[in-house]
C-alpha cells in the first residue's frame, strides 16, 4: 500500500509532498520554498534525500523570479522567467522560459484591421528563444473580444472573434478558417 503525504507550513503553504510504502520512499520527495510575500520561487524533486534542495547536487530543481520592468514606452511588465540546473552536480542555472504580461499601457487602439481596445497582452519565450504573443482587443460598443495569438512557426497569426461571448470565428495559423 503506498501513502502519498503532504507537509504545509504555518502559513498553509505546501512545502513537501513524498510518496511512500511502508518505511521505504516510492519516489523522491517534493520540496517547495517561497519568498517573503509568499510567491513560490523554487520547487524540486530532493533526489539526494536530505530535506532539502541543494544547489550543486542531483536534486532536480526549478527556480522561479518575478519582477517588473519598465519598456522603452514608459510601459510596466510583469516579467517571470524559469529557470533549472541541467547539469548534476553544477549550481549554474539555465533559464528555460520567460513570460512577460504587460500592466500597463493598456486602451489604446487596436491595430488595423481589428477593432476595439487593448486589454491584455503577453509573450512568452522559451529556451530556444522562440516567442509567442498574445493581445486581447474588446470593443464594448459591438460587444466583441478578439484575441490575437502570434507564435513563431508560422507569419499567420491565429485570431479568434467572440461576440456576446460566442465565438463567431476563429482562424488557425495555418489559414483554416472556422465559423
Amino acid at each position: 500500500t503506498s501513502v502519498s503525504s503532504s507537509y504545509y507550513n504555518a502559513l498553509g503553504q505546501i512545502v513537501r509532498t513524498g510518496l511512500t510504502s511502508g518505511a521505504g520512499r516510492l519516489q523522491a520527495d517534493t520540496i517547495y520554498e517561497y519568498d517573503g510575500l509568499g510567491d513560490m520561487v523554487r520547487s524540486g524533486l530532493d533526489v539526494d534525500n536530505d530535506g532539502e534542495l541543494t544547489l550543486a547536487s542531483n536534486d532536480r530543481i526549478t527556480d522561479s523570479d518575478t519582477l517588473y520592468e519598465q519598456d522603452g514606452n514608459d510601459d510596466w511588465w510583469r516579467v517571470n522567467t524559469s529557470h533549472t540546473y541541467a547539469v548534476a552536480d553544477d549550481d549554474t542555472p539555465v533559464v528555460t522560459s520567460t513570460r512577460r504580461e504587460r500592466l500597463s499601457g493598456l486602451g489604446t487602439a487596436a491595430p488595423a484591421p481589428y477593432s476595439g481596445v487593448l486589454t491584455a497582452e503577453s509573450r512568452s519565450e522559451d529556451i530556444r528563444g522562440n516567442v509567442n504573443a498574445s493581445t486581447t482587443y474588446v470593443d464594448r460598443a459591438a460587444k466583441t473580444v478578439i484575441r490575437v495569438t502570434d507564435v513563431p512557426t508560422s507569419t499567420v497569426d491565429s485570431v479568434s472573434t467572440a461576440v456576446n461571448g460566442l465565438t463567431v470565428s476563429s482562424s488557425s495559423v495555418t489559414s483554416l478558417l472556422t465559423h
